[in-house]
Order: C-alpha cells, then sequence, then structure tokens
C-alpha cells in the first residue's frame, strides 16, 4: 500500500500524538460523531505529502492555523510515518542494491527484523521532533525518545557502514548522525505518494458543464459518457465502464441492468427489464453507491478519503460496495463511519475513533472486545447480533474469511448477515481453560440465545488418532445433545484445508523476507514458524492477511480432507435453517 502508517498530533482534535498503523487496502474509522473521525481524512488530504516531504527534505513549511489547537506552553510537534518491507517502492530499492551487490539490503533487513521484533509492530516507524510557531514548522531531527531507544538495535558499525553506502562519505560521523541519515534515508522511499483525492459526505449527479470532475459526484455523467464510448485507442475505458456496469447488477441483483448515457449527457439512465428508467428513479441509495463506484473506478493507484459512505445505504448494499471497492480496484481507500454494518467486514482494517478529555483518541480494533466497544459506542445492543437464521462460530478472523469464502463458492446463493451469520469466540477459550470452568459454562449456554447453530473448532492434534482436550469434548457434547452441527477440523486447524504451497506464496507475498515455511504436513501449525533472511521467526506471519491473500487469487479447492463433505453439510443445515 501507498501510506503504511502515520501519525497525527497537534492537529484539529488531536494533542496527544496517536499513531495510526497497520494499515491496508481499505481502511475504516468509526466511531459517534464529532469524535474526530473526519480529522484523520482532513489530515491524509491537507498535511500528509507536505509533512512527509518536509521531514524527507527538512524546508520549512506552514500550517493554517485554524488547524492548530492551543498548545499551552509546547512549542513541538512530532512527526510519525511508518514503511513496511512490503512496500512496492522500499522492494524495488532494495532488489536494485541487490542487482549492485551492495550489502545495504542485508543491513536494511537486519534493522526491519530487529525494529519490529523490538517495538512489537508490523513496520519500521520514524519519529521526527520538529519546532512549531505561529503555524511555522522547521528544524526536524529524530525524537531524543526515539532516538535512544533504536540506537541500540544494531552494533555502531553497521551504523557507520550504513550512512557511508548512502552518503560515500567515509569521514566517521557521529552515532547520532549515522542514525539520522539511515532513518532519512528509510523514509525517502515511501515516496512517490499518489494523489489523494477526497469524496465528501454529500454526493449528487448533476449534468456539469466543466471538463473536470468532481469526485463529490458533479460531472459524473460526462465521466461515464467518456467510459461508454471512449476514443480507438483507450479500451482500457470501456473495461471501467463494464465494471461499473456489472456492479450495478450485483446491487439491483438483476443480470438485466445496464448503465446507459444518452447522447444529451443530461442523466443516467438504467435499461433493466426491457425498460428505460433514470437512474434517480431507484432512489437516493443506488445512484450514491454509482457515484462512489464510479469515482473509485476512474480513479486508478491512488488514494481515497471517502465520507461516510453509508449515508442513504442499506447495510447489505455498504457490504457489496466495501467488496466491490476491494476486488476491482487498485487504490487505497481511507473511510469513516458511524455505521457498525461493516465492522465485520472481510476486507477492512477497523479503527476506534473516540473523543477522550476533549482529545481525539485512535485504536485498532483487533479483538472482539474492541469491535464490541464500537458498538456500545454507536448504540448497538446484544440482541441486535443474534437475530440471523443460522449462526456459525469459528475460533479467530482468519476462519471466518476462509469459512465465507468455502460457502459462498460452493453456493453463491447463500448470503452472510441474510442466511446466516459468522461470528468468532477466540480459540484460547478452549485450548487453555478446563472443561469444568465458569467460562466454558457462560461459552455453552450461548446456545440458548439462537438454536440455529454451528460450532467450528480447530483439532489442536499433533498427530493423527490423539484425542481432542476434554473442554472441546465437553463442548461437542452439550453442542450436539441440542441438535447444533459441529465441526472437528481434521487436520490441526483450518489452515490445514488450505494447499500447503498456496499458503507459503501468500505468506512471501506478504513478508517478503519469508523464505520458506518450516512445516507443511496434516498436523503441523503451518503459520507458526518460518525461515526468514534472518533466521527462524515464531508467530510473525500474518494469518489474516494470508487469508485475504488466498481467496483474492486462488479458487476453493474441496479436494483437501474432508472439506467437501463439511461445507456441503453446513449449507444443507443453512437452507434448512432458513425454510
Amino acid at each position: 500500500m501507498y501510506i503504511d502508517g502515520f501519525g497525527i498530533s497537534n492537529y484539529r482534535s488531536f494533542i496527544e500524538n496517536q499513531l495510526i498503523e497497520d494499515l491496508d487496502k481499505i481502511n475504516l474509522f468509526i466511531g459517534q460523531n464529532n469524535s474526530g473521525k473526519s480529522n484523520v481524512l482532513y489530515f491524509i488530504r491537507d498535511y500528509y505529502k507536505t509533512f512527509l516531504n518536509f521531514a524527507i527534505k527538512n524546508e520549512s513549511i506552514e500550517m493554517n492555523l485554524i488547524d492548530i489547537p492551543q498548545l499551552g506552553s509546547s512549542n513541538k510537534i512530532q512527526l510519525n510515518f511508518a514503511l513496511s518491507n512490503s512496500n512496492p517502492n522500499y522492494v524495488k530499492f532494495c532488489n536494485a542494491l541487490q542487482e549492485q551487490n551492495q550489502l545495504l539490503p542485508i543491513f536494511l533487513n537486519e534493522l526491519y527484523d530487529k525494529f519490529t521484533i523490538a517495538f512489537k509492530t508490523l513496520c519500521i516507524w520514524v519519529e521526527y521532533e520538529a519546532n512549531i510557531s505561529k503555524g511555522n514548522i522547521s528544524n526536524k531531527k529524530l525524537s531524543e525518545d526515539f532516538y535512544n531507544k533504536v540506537k541500540n538495535l544494531m552494533d555502531e558499525s553497521k551504523w557507520y557502514r550504513i550512512y557511508m553506502e548512502w552518503t560515500n562519505n567515509h569521514n566517521r560521523p557521529s552515532l547520532e548522525l549515522a542514525v539520522n541519515i539511515a532513518f532519512g534515508e528509510i523514509l525517502s522511499h515511501i515516496e512517490p505518494i499518489p494523489e489523494i483525492c477526497f469524496i465528501p459526505a454529500i454526493r449528487r449527479i448533476d449534468e456539469s458543464k466543466k471538463e473536470d470532475w468532481d469526485f463529490s459526484g458533479i460531472g459524473l455523467i460526462n465521466q461515464l459518457a467518456i467510459l461508454q464510448h471512449p476514443d480507438q485507442n483507450e479500451d482500457y475505458k470501456k473495461e471501467n465502464f463494464n465494471k461499473i456496469n456489472n456492479f450495478l447488477k450485483n446491487v439491483l441483483e438483476n443480470k438485466s441492468a445496464e448503465l446507459e448515457i444518452p447522447e444529451k449527457k443530461d442523466t443516467i439512465l438504467v435499461n433493466m427489464d426491457s425498460k428505460r428508467l433514470s437512474l434517480s428513479s431507484l432512489g437516493t441509495g443506488i445512484h450514491e453507491v454509482i457515484i462512489i463506484a464510479s469515482a473509485a473506478t476512474v480513479l486508478e493507484n491512488q488514494i481515497l478519503c471517502i465520507e461516510e459512505p453509508e449515508l442513504h445505504l442499506h447495510p447489505r448494499l455498504q457490504k457489496k460496495l466495501i467488496e466491490y471497492l476491494y476486488d476491482n480496484t487498485n487504490n487505497q481507500y481511507f473511510i469513516t463511519s458511524h455505521s457498525g454494518h461493516l465492522l465485520d467486514s472481510d476486507f477492512t482494517n477497523v479503527y476506534h475513533v473516540s473523543l477522550i478529555d476533549n482529545q481525539t483518541i485512535v485504536s485498532k480494533a483487533m479483538s472482539k472486545n474492541s469491535k464490541f466497544q464500537i458498538c456500545n459506542d454507536l448504540g448497538y445492543k446484544a440482541s441486535d447480533l443474534m437475530q440471523s437464521n443460522s449462526i456459525i462460530w469459528v475460533e479467530g478472523p482468519s476462519d471466518r474469511v476462509y469459512l465465507k469464502f468455502w460457502i459462498g463458492s460452493y453456493d453463491e446463493t447463500l448470503i452472510e448477515g441474510v442466511q446466516y451469520t459468522i461470528m468468532y469466540y477466540g480459540g484460547r477459550l478452549l485450548k487453555h481453560l478446563s472443561a469444568g470452568d465458569s467460562e466454558i459454562d457462560e461459552f455453552i449456554s450461548l446456545k440458548n440465545l439462537n438454536r440455529n447453530m454451528i460450532m467450528i473448532m480447530d483439532s489442536d492434534r499433533s498427530k493423527k488418532g490423539e484425542r481432542i482436550n476434554d473442554t472441546k469434548q465437553r463442548v461437542l457434547k452439550e453442542f450436539e445433545s441440542n441438535d447444533c452441527l459441529v465441526w472437528i477440523t481434521q487436520g490441526r486447524e483450518i489452515e490445514n484445508y488450505l494447499n500447503p504451497d498456496d499458503l507459503e506464496i501468500a505468506a512471501k507475498s506478504i513478508h517478503p523476507s519469508i523464505i520458506q515455511l518450516t512445516a507443511k504436513k496434516q498436523f503441523d501449525n503451518v503459520l507458526k514458524r518460518c525461515k526468514t533472511k534472518n533466521g527462524i521467526r515464531t508467530d510473525f506471519i500474518d494469518k489474516l492477511k494470508v487469508a485475504r491473500w488466498i481467496i483474492n487469487k486462488k479458487e476453493a479447492d474441496y479436494h483437501i480432507l474432508d472439506l467437501r463433505k463439511q461445507i456441503q453439510t453446513i449449507v444443507n443445515h443453512i437452507i434448512d435453517y432458513n425454510k
């Protein structure tokens, strides 16, 4: 992705530094009204590239005074940027150095690994401190606290070697200068940042005489007309028009639906079921979706900030939009919302934005508890979560991604959130608690909330014939006694239903430092350990990102172990539950 992570401080409702990390293709910022969600987008739009350029070149810049909160006695501002070793610019840079037989990539990979281990992060961060006075920002350097933490990550000789390789200066510098130069050069490979486009909450389709089109929807008709009838050597534009058309068919659930821009270019028509209708006659929600999908399709390899796409959109339509953005476009997205219906999307990273003591706090929602807190913030009640005709419980987020993929590939008529809901309970609950613990009693009582329940559990077996633990035995007995379906994996865990070579390719794609997975058999914990360029790593692989890569790149393969039998059984149960 183009932006791997950044920090915000001393900007509007942001006072204390907030790190927004582990960014992905689609990043969702959810919180109450007036929590500061939109300020995240405004910062990206107005200042991210400016601050990054300042951090690299150290040329003073100006902030608008209305964007600066009352700082009291503080005259400092922090600037934080992150870089992943899978960032295309960074990978290209390291590959070029390797072709020149330089040692820099070896040192950089060592620094990257030591940094991510020491700071328990997926990226390498750079933290600067700069002076701020009446909106003028100048004189940046690595913050003292950051410098003291990172200077001991490598031997001094290696810092000096990096300095000499990059500057071609063989005079021994101070350690502080060498470290500053090293991180400055790393930071420079975040560039170039593409265009950053903003799609506001107010969107409408109007006829426009302007040649430039506004991403709020003004001038959309002209853009769609160009895509519908491109010039002779621009056939790719027609392909983009077809993508939007296919999305329209999907949201209307009508294969005959086709967009049409008439000769006068004064409206947008939809041909459907032998009728010609204006787009506006299909409702505000449909034309909102077309605006966002069209902008995201026409713009390529850019950063899009989108305010509140859920306005006028049914929850199911919201999910279809996110899936379209993920599967059919190549931009990076920063989206604000106060809808909880996108919390369980397989395609988004979710960040909780809240206002505490008059300042904005941002935290990544990684656990079920953190997402539950968002639901509390938004006013959802527990009873809202149990209304589906069928509930499937899985151990974790990656299990959910695979299961939804397998069900949808087997029977595309089954839609999550309508015929069934997938929820996860956390595998450690059944792995580390004893069968008699009160927490297990509470977990088993879940079957009383919705009797149309399916339970999926990892066997955690390390060899064939080994018994599952007593806790899982009890859960199995209790759920089956209530006619609930229980699937215990035939291998060690759900990942054993995937081709191990595909898992290895996915892991290498996400973590370029990986050389190979060290265990690929039926009862191996496939993604637990891996061999990297800097030795064996444990718990290094992002299982959720691997799952997303697999479902996006591979077809469902039901020939592994008893997968076909289990998915067929689940599909049949879902159908029965919905009769």
